[in-house]
C-alpha cells in the first residue's frame, strides 16, 4: 500500500472508530439509540454488526419488512436487546411503529423508565424497554417525516467517506486475500476495479468489490464464458455490452494449472506445505486442485484428494473429443 493510500485509510479508520463510539454508547446503555446514514456500500453494516458482535452484546437484526405490531412484538419479547433495524424505510411510514421507536428511547433524566404501551379490544399491554435502538438507512433522518420527532431520541449521522477513503480500504481488503483468491489476485482486481471507475468517473463500494472478487473466482474455475474483467466493467456502467475480451479456453487454463503444479514439485519435492502455499498464491485454487494437476502429470498426490469422482471428472476434462489427449 502506497503512502496515499495509507493517509486515507488512517482517516477512514478515525471515522470507523467513531461510528464504533457510537454504537458501543448505546450497547453500554449511555445512549437510547443511533441513526447512521449513508451510501450503500460505504462499511456502515460492516462497521456496526462488528462493534456489536466484539462487545458480546445481546442484539437482534430486523430488516426487509415488518409491520408495527410485529415491532412491538420484538421489542416486548426482547426488551433488553440491542434492535439494529436495517433498510426498513417502509416500516417509518406506519405512525404506530414510530411511536413505539418514540417511547422505547425516551425516559426519564436517567434513561430510565422506558414505557411501551398498546391497547386493543380494551386490552392494555405495557413493558419497561432497557434496551437499544440503532437505525441504518441509505435515507438522511430529515427526508422520513414520521421520524423527525425521534432526532434528538436518536442522535443521527452520516457517514459518506470519500472515494480515495473508500479505495484505500478495499487495496487493505485486497491485500489480505478473500474467497480463497490470493491477496495478489485480489489486488489484481482491485486495481482493475480502481483504474476502471476513475476512467469512468464512477462510484465504487464494498459491494462491488466483493462481486468483483466472486467474478474473478467464477472465472478461474473455468465457469464463466465471458472474461472478468468484462463482467465487472458490465457491473460498473450497468450495462449488457459485446465483450471485449476473448477469455482463455478451461483448456489453456488447466494447461497452464499443470506447469504451475511441475514448477512446484521441482521447488519442493518434499514439501507439501510449501507447494500449497504457493499454488494458492499464485493459482488461488484449493489443495484438491493441485493434486488433481499433479495426478493428471503422473506425478505422485495424496489419495485422498482423489475421490472416485474426481478421477471420472479429471478423465473429462483432459480428454479433447477432437484432438486426444490434451
Amino acid at each position: 500500500m502506497n503512502i496515499e493510500n495509507a493517509e486515507n485509510l488512517e482517516r477512514l479508520e478515525k471515522k470507523l472508530a467513531l461510528i464504533r463510539d457510537r454504537v458501543r454508547s448505546v450497547a453500554l446503555r449511555y445512549n437510547t439509540g443511533f441513526f447512521l446514514f449513508g451510501a450503500g456500500g460505504s462499511g456502515k453494516t460492516h462497521a456496526v454488526r462488528g462493534e456489536l458482535e466484539s462487545l458480546g452484546t445481546r442484539w437482534i437484526l430486523h430488516n426487509s419488512t415488518m409491520t408495527a405490531a410485529g415491532l412491538f412484538d420484538m421489542l416486548h419479547d426482547l426488551p433488553d436487546h440491542v434492535h439494529l433495524l436495517e433498510d426498513m424505510e417502509q416500516l417509518y411510514a406506519d405512525k404506530k411503529a414510530v411511536g413505539y421507536l418514540r417511547s422505547a428511547t425516551w425516559g426519564d433524566a436517567n434513561m430510565q423508565n422506558r414505557l411501551i404501551t398498546k391497547t386493543i379490544h380494551q386490552k392494555r399491554v405495557s413493558f419497561e424497554f432497557t434496551g437499544g435502538i440503532i437505525i441504518l438507512s441509505n435515507m438522511p433522518l430529515g427526508e422520513i417525516a414520521s421520524l423527525r420527532a425521534l432526532a434528538t431520541r436518536l442522535n443521527p449521522a452520516e457517514f459518506n467517506p470519500t472515494e480515495e477513503e473508500k479505495q484505500a480500504l478495499m487495496w487493505k481488503i485486497a491485500e489480505g486475500g478473500k474467497f480463497g483468491l490470493s491477496p495478489a489476485t485480489c489486488e489484481e482486481v482491485c486495481d482493475y476495479l480502481v483504474f476502471y471507475a476513475k476512467k469512468g468517473a464512477k462510484p465504487i463500494d464494498l459491494r462491488l468489490l466483493d462481486n468483483a472478487f466472486n467474478d474473478r473466482l467464477m472465472y478461474d474455475r473455468g465457469e464463466s464464458l465471458t472474461h472478468w474483467k468484462d463482467m465487472l466493467v458490465s457491473r460498473i456502467d450497468a450495462q449488457i455490452v459485446e465483450p471485449k475480451i476473448t477469455p482463455r479456453s478451461r483448456q489453456a487454463r488447466l494447461m497452464d494449472e499443470r506447469d504451475v503444479a511441475k514448477q512446484l514439485y521441482d521447488k519442493y519435492p518434499d514439501s507439501r506445505e510449501d507447494r500449497c502455499r504457493e499454488w494458492k498464491e499464485r493459482v488461488g485454487k484449493s489443495e484438491r486442485a493441485l493434486y488433481r494437476r499433479a495426478a493428471e502429470l503422473g506425478l505422485d498426490a495424496p489419495p485422498r484428494f482423489l475421490s472416485t469422482d474426481d478421477l471420472e471428472e479429471f478423465a473429462q476434462e483432459s480428454v479433447n473429443p477432437s484432438n486426444g489427449p490434451v
